[in-house]
């Protein structure tokens, strides 16, 4: 059930040809952020690559093709931000902008959600269904998932939701979930989703969670 097993298929050491991936950072408004400290990880954690971005908010990064990666932003304006993404076959990968969040604006967020922590490492996510060539904020929202994440010794962290109205609570109207109070690792989301009385599917994610940081999955895209 669970993508951990894929762990002991990365080596560490760097294979030929590489895959390039380039990507921008900025904050929340679209403004490129300079001076963000870039990790490139394997879902091992191993360190594939590290930088800074240029004034720009731009990277450049290298690692093996065909992989699943986290990259890890920090900036000590803004609180620790972790993407989730895949190396392409030995070509350029043009990222879209990658999001750092500012703590504030986190924060605020973060007050919306019922009975939730507000320590350690989060994961965050907004769940929609994904309809090709629809712009996202287009999609529509599922209010009827329930979010759980796995660490790598599979003891499970179950998410909190704003307003729930069900037993046992979903996202309901706004689609979100936190996950709140986990330690720096990866953790695969578990997403259930019933989209009718008798029919429901459950759909798996893999996230890097960054020490006291975030890691977003806005949105959480799952199919008809």
């Amino acid at each position: 059930m669970l993508l951990f097993s894929l762990f002991s298929a990365l080596t560490g050491c760097l294979s030929s040809p590489s895959a390039t991936i380039t990507a921008v950072i900025t904050d929340a408004d679209n403004n490129p952020i300079p001076d963000v400290n870039i990790e490139i990880l394997a879902i091992n954690e191993y360190l594939f690559d590290s930088t800074t971005t240029a004034s720009d908010g731009s990277f450049t990064v290298t690692l093996p093709p065909l992989q699943t990666f986290f990259t890890v932003l920090s900036h000590p304006d803004y609180i620790a931000t972790t993407h989730t993404g895949f190396a392409g076959e030995g070509e350029s990968v043009l990222e879209e902008s990658l999001v750092i969040e500012s703590l504030s604006d986190f924060q605020d967020r973060q007050s919306q959600y019922t009975d939730c922590s507000t320590e350690g490492g989060f994961i965050e996510g907004e769940v929609r269904i994904a309809i090709p060539e629809q712009e996202t904020a287009d999609l529509p929202i599922v209010t009827t998932a329930r979010a759980t994440a796995f660490d790598a010794n599979m003891i499970a962290t179950e998410a909190c939701y704003i307003s729930p109205t069900t037993d046992p609570p979903q996202t309901g109207e706004s689609g979100r979930y936190l996950i709140p109070n986990l330690s720096p690792g990866v953790y695969e989301i578990m997403l259930h989703v019933q989209y009718d009385s008798q029919t429901d599917g459950e759909y798996y994610y893999l996230v890097y969670v960054p020490d006291n940081g975030l890691a977003p999955l806005l949105p959480t895209l799952v199919p008809l």
